[in-house]
């Protein structure tokens, strides 16, 4: 393999003007220089697609969920190394480098460290809840991959929008695939996080979760129980002991909205 191989960034968007500057910011300041950045944008109506361009991005207007323009961005693309991120996401400068450098080691795919950045109460909440589940084998998942092991799995599975990533990760590991992880990592600037918000989000997921849990019954029994997650992580609890409450809120609502379904799979809602 070359020494610097092309690296093609995916970004699906859908008015996305008020983050996709940061993260077409974080790729032009990336260390590692050979990349192309596929933007997938899903009709917008603000100047998503304006702003995308004038970076020199190549925007691609396509109608479809979130694992349909993914997969559609990677056919366009022509790196030898695929890595799909969100429109609200800052790479640190040494992701894209580092990640290159691992998979040429002869690993297929890899996972980035992901934390989560916003305002106010429940803002801070989710950030301790990612620095929780950071390096914990079966609640993160691959993003960066060689374009083989992708087409190997053949992708995002287009029929799920939620736990789509999950699941492309337990395909790669049925697959045999080598996955390791960098220590670079990713901001995820979620906003300003309100109880509202956070409801209907996990009603969002919780609408589309029994598809995903009924084609990963197995995978998903093999994960570590998310109360045991958070009790090994007691001392940093402890430490944010004021956010405890808004913490406990999030993940009742998560498993009341979504959880239960990825626990107890059903053939279809009731």
């Amino acid at each position: 393999m070359q020494s610097s191989p092309l690296v093609s960034i995916i970004v699906p968007t859908f008015n996305s003007a008020k983050t996709i500057v940061i993260t077409l910011e974080s790729i032009k300041n990336q260390d590692y220089r050979n990349i192309e950045v596929i933007i997938v944008d899903n009709k917008s109506v603000d100047n998503t697609a304006e702003i995308a361009s004038k970076s020199g991005a190549c925007v691609v207007v396509f109608e479809g969920g979130r694992s349909s323009a993914r997969n559609h961005g990677a056919r366009q693309s022509k790196g030898d190394f695929l890595l799909h991120i969100d429109s609200d996401m800052e790479l640190t400068g040494g992701v894209v480098g580092e990640c290159v450098k691992e998979c040429q080691k002869d690993f297929d795919a890899l996972i980035i460290p992901e934390i989560s950045i916003g305002k106010g109460y429940f803002s801070r909440c989710r950030a301790i809840q990612k620095r929780i589940f950071v390096n914990q084998e079966g609640f993160e998942s691959a993003r960066f991959m060689k374009r083989k092991a992708f087409e190997k799995i053949s992708g995002y599975d287009e029929k799920l929008e939620t736990g789509e990533d999950f699941d492309l990760h337990f395909r790669l590991k049925s697959e045999q695939l080598r996955i390791s992880r960098i220590h670079s990592f990713i901001k995820h600037h979620e906003g300003k996080l309100t109880l509202k918000k956070m409801i209907a989000k996990n009603r969002f997921y919780g609408r589309s979760a029994n598809s995903y849990a009924i084609k990963n019954v197995k995978s998903i029994s093999e994960q570590p129980l998310v109360i045991k997650v958070y009790i090994e992580n007691w001392r940093l609890l402890l430490r944010n002991l004021e956010l405890l409450p808004g913490i406990i809120l999030m993940m009742t609502f998560e498993f009341l909205l979504v959880g239960r379904y990825g626990r107890h799979p059903k053939k279809e809602f009731s």
